[in-house]
């Protein structure tokens, strides 16, 4: 089967291209199932980093021992500093790279 510019242009439909066997997966539940997952647990895990950069080291000690841990912690409040480094030599070798395929 040619999956050639029509293809990346959207014209066929999942049963045409993957066949029938394929095709009946394709309703987007699933997809969305997986999708609400994903944002959930992103959202889960800002709130969760935010509490352990920021809040606590700024609030009271509570009774709860995870919190209490998390705010004698002084690991996590060195990783945005740490963070932005790491990310310029990242986007620089990036950068280095697409020269190079481009011009090779």
């Amino acid at each position: 089967m040619n999956r050639g510019a029509s293809f990346c242009l959207g014209t066929h439909s999942a049963r045409s291209v993957y066949g029938p066997e394929v095709a009946h997966d394709f309703d987007g539940t699933k997809l969305q199932l997986w999708g609400s997952v994903l944002l959930l647990l992103a959202i889960v895990g800002i709130v969760l980093g935010t509490y352990a950069l920021v809040v606590s080291k700024i609030s009271h000690p509570t009774e709860v021992w995870v919190l209490d841990e998390l705010q004698k912690d002084m690991f996590y409040c060195l990783l945005v500093p740490m963070t932005i480094p790491v990310t310029l030599i990242a986007v620089y070798a990036n950068w280095v790279s697409l020269k190079f395929f481009k011009h090779a």
